[in-house]
């Protein structure tokens, strides 16, 4: 019987699944972040966005290995 092959990696290649985090710092985004977190070797975090918490952010980007993070509140 073949194996069932999990969700997160891309169909047949077994390579983690590229991800981008819209509102990575907000309730739902900080979620997310859980998520991937403690799934890491399924997902690969391509991108994370915040609106004015930078700091936290930041911790996110580096604890994930995000190849960007993005600001959105241009005031700041």
């Amino acid at each position: 019987m073949a194996g069932i092959e999990s969700p997160h990696l891309l169909a047949g290649t077994g390579a983690p699944r590229g991800v981008t985090v819209l509102g990575s710092t907000g309730s739902i985004g900080c979620s997310t972040v859980d998520l991937l977190e403690r799934n890491r070797g399924a997902f690969r975090v391509e991108a994370l966005t915040g609106n004015r918490n930078v700091e936290l952010l930041a911790k996110q980007a580096i604890d994930l290995g995000a190849k960007l993070a993005v600001v959105a509140d241009e005031g700041l």
